[in-house]
């Protein structure tokens, strides 16, 4: 079994979001022969616990099924007591899918999600829209790795070609080169970011050289607006999967942190891993064998 795929940990808030993610969690679970754990965390100031319980097992009751399913039922502020429990757990995959929108917007207010995924130091599976297909893939086909840092590329690249390798899918590198105005070219300065598409395709190149000879590889760079060019390409590759560093989810504002917009329209399951996968001596092998 993959080592980073050991325990998937499926929060779920019984949304309609999580309902639609169940068939992507079996498909996960099959294909990885990994244990599952339903977890549910309550407000205690809203629901009777026996409520609660009564709710998280009577939600994906086919799981029961699996050899290895736990459920585990807390209470407290969800991301505090999601971020704890996956602390002690290890080699874990935490499935979250995102929350019903109810009521007005709170201009304030940053979502559990957004909050796991700046600070959970473990990979999440996420997707964009609240619907999602049926037919939803652990790997499909064809994955996608949607590149930043070429100067400085993280082992998540390995992690997704591995994934890759043991599914027998196309990996698709891609890079969107913004378009150039005065900014571009101080950032560039500073971070070693091509300007041109030229330049990032040769720099793209060096980092599939680096990948498994056997693993068939596409690179796709396109220049212009990040929202419209990663929606072409995930169309112009088919991809069925999009893996991204946990860091490019984020977008940090002056009030709050929220989810990268271009991601929250992204209409595939998307896998963000985190930077720190190189640091942890435990999860190397991982790193070359992802954490799928």
């Amino acid at each position: 079994m993959n080592s980073m795929t050991d325990n998937i940990v499926f929060a779920t808030n019984f949304s309609d979001a999580c309902h639609a993610a169940i068939p992507a969690v079996t498909r996960w679970i099959d294909s990885h022969k990994a244990d599952l754990t339903l977890l549910h965390v309550y407000d205690p100031s809203k629901i009777l616990r026996r409520d609660a319980e009564s709710q998280l097992n009577s939600f994906y009751a086919e799981a029961d099924n699996y050899r290895n399913c736990r459920r585990v039922l807390l209470a407290g502020d969800p991301c505090e007591s999601i971020k704890d429990f996956c602390a002690r757990e290890r080699n874990g995959l935490l499935f979250m899918p995102p929350s019903d929108r109810t009521g007005l917007p709170r201009p304030f207010h940053v979502s559990s999600r957004a909050r796991l995924l700046e600070s959970l130091d473990m990979p999440i599976w996420t997707m964009g829209k609240a619907t999602l297909s049926n037919n939803a893939a652990v790997a499909g086909k064809n994955i996608a790795v949607y590149l930043q840092d070429l100067d400085r590329p993280s082992a998540y690249i390995s992690a997704a070609a591995s994934h890759a390798q043991r599914h027998g899918a196309t990996l698709h590198l891609f890079y969107i080169v913004p378009e150039t105005t005065e900014g571009t070219l101080i950032t560039s300065l500073h971070t070693g970011a091509p300007l041109g598409i030229e330049t990032a395709i040769d720099m793209i190149g060096e980092i599939a050289a680096g990948l498994p000879s056997s693993l068939k590889i596409q690179i796709h760079v396109r220049m212009g607006s990040e929202s419209r060019e990663l929606k072409a390409l995930l169309r112009e590759s088919e991809a069925e999967l999009l893996i991204v560093g946990s860091g490019q989810t984020i977008h940090r504002g002056f009030f709050r942190t929220t989810i990268n917009s271009t991601l929250t329209s992204c209409e595939i399951p998307i896998l963000c891993l985190p930077e720190s996968i190189r640091l942890h001596p435990g999860r190397r092998d991982a790193a070359q064998a992802i954490a799928a």
